[in-house]
């Protein structure tokens, strides 16, 4: 499920707060607080990084390429 999670992350903005404090909150009932927001931040920060650099990038590229 987690590797799941970490492949929409690049297809979804999962690095909005609303997502990450719905995954904080439905893991903290089982595993306390701290590991989710862990975990969550991990995702958070690699969604971002993908819908903020790579994704751009890569639409510059593309645009620049004739078709």
């Amino acid at each position: 499920m987690l590797i799941g999670l970490l492949l929409s992350a690049l297809a979804v903005r999962a690095y909005r707060i609303e997502y990450l404090l719905g995954f904080v909150l439905g893991m903290a009932f089982t595993f306390g607080a701290l590991l989710p927001t862990l975990i969550g931040g991990c995702i958070a920060l690699l969604s971002a990084a993908v819908w903020l650099s790579v994704w751009p990038l890569l639409a510059r590229v593309l645009r620049k390429v004739p078709a």
